[in-house]
């Protein structure tokens, strides 16, 4: 793991990878592919994967055979870590995301890869952050961290891989989660039961 360099931000982590021998391993100057920063091409385009798990669980580690197509391909490749629902509620997850968006741009000559064509990916809980990547580039209203708050955290494309949109919703398709109950993991990621936080849960 790399930590921003700001002491009370320590919770924006980020994982690049490159691919050594028939191994991924983690480097936290390039996320070549078999290569090290002396190799790198400047300027690639940027794909950036968020990790699902419910909000509660998951983790960034490991992500580098799931990124390997687009490394393979002359993509940079980052791993986005942030707080679960266990730790800290909604706005605290988007809030971390953006922060790391903000923080590799801000370095993106060191790291070799091009500011202007970042896109994200992410599954299940993960598909919801970088939807609301997607949509929040202009939005400052959710306690974000200040470190490189001047840097922009939009995105220039999103695929969100069958996260949810409308909580309110998600019982209409009847399935093993009671997703109004205060105890789903949305409700945990809210902080408190969805339909008694429809605003919260608007936003």
């Amino acid at each position: 793991s790399c930590y921003v360099n700001d002491l009370e931000n320590f919770f924006i982590r980020y994982s690049l990878w490159r691919r050594q021998g028939r191994r991924w391993r983690r480097s936290y100057r390039c996320c070549c592919h078999g290569r090290g920063t002396n190799g790198c091409r400047a300027h690639r385009r940027d794909g950036r994967r968020v990790h699902g798990g419910g909000w509660r669980n998951g983790s960034k580690d490991g992500a580098g055979s799931r990124l390997e197509p687009l490394l393979r391909n002359g993509y940079a490749g980052a791993s986005i870590g942030y707080r679960l629902s266990g730790e800290a509620i909604f706005p605290a997850a988007i809030a971390d995301c953006k922060g790391a968006i903000r923080y590799l741009r801000a370095n993106a000559e060191k790291l070799g890869v091009d500011p202007e064509r970042i896109g994200v990916w992410g599954s299940s809980a993960g598909g919801h952050l970088v939807s609301l990547l997607g949509t929040s580039g202009g939005v400052d209203k959710w306690g974000e961290h200040r470190a490189h708050i001047k840097v922009s955290a939009r995105v220039q494309a999103v695929c969100n891989w069958f996260g949810p949109s409308d909580f309110l919703r998600m019982n209409d398709f009847p399935g093993r989660i009671d997703h109004d109950s205060p105890r789903s993991p949305e409700s945990l990621f809210i902080g408190g039961p969805i339909q008694r936080n429809k605003t919260k849960v608007a936003e």
